[in-house]
């Protein structure tokens, strides 16, 4: 345990790691992408808006995780799926069928059960989660826009590239006015030590870039719902690791 509370630094981090992984990426594979990149009236009308929703989300899922368990939070996110199919139909002109309408709505059944029985239930701590969700919604409906739509069509590193620096830029603003400079002399503390925090950071780093690509990519091949519902397998995990590892109490 190293103690390191500080989740929006953490998450600058990753988006600073991908920025440079998928720069040097680009420029290995694609000689001329530099030359041919998008202008900045593009990145500002197409990529800030999925940087702000990003940001936003990260924001609101921490100050959710203040007030409620991890495991009732992965509980209520199992709505993703329903949330998301409904934003698509409404700012998109994608349809769904009869059986995506019938199946897909039960989840929220289940979560509203989970609500009922929840024995640390804060309206705060909901409430932040809940808009957390929508703008996961509205991230991956974006995302898949901009992978798929013949006029923005792009490959998951490069969308990864153009949107890594613009998030690193908000998350940046938002942890130096909650966070402080606490972060970064930590950070500096333990590379100038040599201390294996440092050395998690960056694997971490690491990983957030891959699973970013590995995110597009799903986008990419299925649909921003499909990839809420596959983001739901991970649900069970959290909840046995929440109650294990922080021992919350879990009601039958």
């Amino acid at each position: 345990r190293h103690d390191f509370n500080f989740p929006l630094f953490l998450t600058m981090l990753h988006m600073v790691y991908s920025s440079i992984l998928c720069a040097v990426y680009l420029c290995c594979t694609r000689p001329n992408f530099m030359v041919t990149m998008r202008p900045l009236e593009w990145i500002r009308r197409k990529v800030w808006p999925l940087a702000l929703c990003f940001t936003l989300s990260v924001g609101l899922g921490n100050v959710a995780l203040n007030y409620i368990y991890p495991s009732f939070g992965q509980m209520l996110s199992a709505a993703s799926p329903f949330i998301t199919l409904a934003m698509t139909v409404s700012m998109t002109t994608t349809r769904f069928n009869t059986a995506a309408w019938i199946s897909v709505p039960v989840t929220a059944v289940g979560i509203a059960f989970c609500v009922e029985g929840e024995v640390h239930f804060n309206l705060l701590g909901v409430l932040a989660l809940l808009g957390a969700i929508v703008l996961r919604g509205a991230k991956s409906i974006i995302q898949g826009q901009l992978l798929t739509s013949p006029g923005d069509k792009l490959d998951s590193v490069a969308l990864l590239f153009y949107m890594a620096p613009v998030s690193a830029v908000l998350l940046l603003a938002a942890s130096a006015a909650t966070e402080g400079v606490e972060p970064y002399r930590r950070f500096y503390e333990s590379a100038a030590a040599g201390e294996a925090l440092a050395l998690w950071l960056v694997v971490s780093g690491l990983n957030a870039c891959f699973l970013n690509v590995a995110n597009f990519l799903v986008t990419f091949y299925t649909s921003p719902v499909a990839l809420q519902i596959l983001g739901n397998i991970k649900m069970v995990l959290a909840i046995v690791m929440s109650a294990a590892v922080l021992g919350n109490p879990v009601v039958f």
